[in-house]
């Protein structure tokens, strides 16, 4: 039951971490803290780029980062990309996939892993009608030795057009659809064993939800939940199957186009562990109902949920019919919110983020609804994997 101040941890067993030794270093998580906010963002090709390693609190020598990125009442619809300065002096180029799509007057945000420059830099960059802001949120870094390999974005497949994964007509509803993954970009090896993706959906024309996962049966857990008209993009680390594949599934009444952007992959003896997606807490099934603005409710993430020697966890957050435009914020421990969201909230819509939460010993986690006037929103949370030391 869903009480204020508390929610019930799930009953199910969660899977095991592979067997032999854990590489030394991890996915280091942290509190969310705000690193950049834009008030005059730039569109068309221009590029700004932005220092991360060594700065608040990501050592020097971090390879990536976990952040959210939040594109604040666009001015009509649009995307932003967020890029590693590869090139280490800001001329690198914007490449052709997307962060975060946008859409008139809503606040919209997608967390991603960003692979960072040899510099220490990312970059950013908006096609489409300005924004009034643009914030980025860190909640996490990887060093070279995570067993975690962040790469620049690259296009595995894009079912508008024919790509290198071979998808060249829109998913059909309800039908299994199989991505060959490892082996097939540059960047990822045939012994990968997840991969860090971003999908975007477009040209939606019902609702529902899309599901992306390693194989075997269709999880209960979206990744994306359908608007008709919108596009949507949405992070995630999915464990491979053993071909080096991913399938996607459409829940859906018509056909839908899908965009997979590769941003990284882990090996054997990762700090990461994938599961199969995995429904934690949705509070449309439990009796204490939705979310009510300006409350901290706790979740405990114990032993039935992840095991003993987790770190942080990997989560799918999904908002369900918010009332009113505000924003939800996922964080570990019982403190006071952080000034950082997690997922954006607009009037009506379902809207899912990645979220990456550190564990505290104690193994709690608190969410925070921030909305306008006496708003309420329900919540879904998935599971999809977490972080051993």
């Amino acid at each position: 039951m869903l009480l204020a101040g508390a929610l019930a941890a799930p009953a199910w067993a969660a899977e095991q971490p592979p067997a032999g030794d854990a590489v030394p270093a991890s996915l280091v998580t942290m509190a969310p803290q705000r690193i950049l906010v834009d008030v005059s963002l730039p569109f068309g090709d221009t590029v700004r780029c932005l220092s991360v390693a060594g700065e608040s609190g990501i050592p020097a020598d971090a390879t990536g980062v976990v952040i959210n990125v939040t594109a604040v009442a666009a001015a009509s619809a649009g995307y932003v990309v967020v890029f590693p300065d590869t090139e280490g002096d800001g001329t690198t180029p914007m490449p052709t996939t997307s962060t975060v799509n946008f859409e008139t007057g809503q606040d919209v945000s997608t967390a991603t892993f960003t692979q960072l420059g040899p510099n220490g830099d990312l970059c950013y960059a908006t096609q489409g009608g300005p924004a009034r802001a643009l914030l980025i949120d860190v909640s996490g870094y990887v060093t070279a030795d995570s067993g975690i390999t962040l790469t620049a974005p690259d296009r595995l497949a894009d079912t508008r057009t024919p790509w290198r994964g071979g998808l060249s007509e829109p998913l059909a509803p309800r039908t299994p659809t199989t991505l060959q993954v490892a082996g097939i970009l540059q960047g990822v090896p045939a012994d990968a064993e997840s991969v860090v993706v971003n999908v975007t959906v477009a040209n939606v024309s019902s609702l529902g939800n899309l599901r992306v996962f390693g194989g075997g049966e269709v999880p209960n857990s979206s990744l994306l939940n359908l608007a008709p008209g919108v596009e949507k993009a949405n992070t995630t680390v999915v464990d491979l199957a053993d071909d080096g594949s991913i399938s996607l599934y459409a829940d859906a009444d018509r056909p839908l186009d899908v965009i997979v952007d590769v941003l990284g992959y882990t090996q054997a003896g990762s700090s990461h562990v994938g599961v199969t997606p995995t429904r934690v807490i949705d509070t449309r099934e439990d009796e204490g109902g939705p979310l009510e603005s300006d409350t901290v409710y706790t979740l405990e993430m114990g032993a039935d949920v992840v095991p003993a020697e987790a770190t942080a966890v990997v989560l799918n957050v999904t908002a369900i019919a918010p009332s009113e435009r505000g924003n939800l914020r996922v964080y570990p421990g019982e403190g006071e919110p952080p000034n950082a969201s997690s997922v954006n909230y607009i009037p009506g819509r379902d809207v899912a983020n990645l979220v990456v939460v550190d564990l505290p010993e104690d193994g709690l986690i608190s969410l925070y609804s921030d909305q306008a006037g006496a708003g309420t929103a329900d919540v879904a949370i998935d599971l999809v994997g977490y972080i051993t030391d």
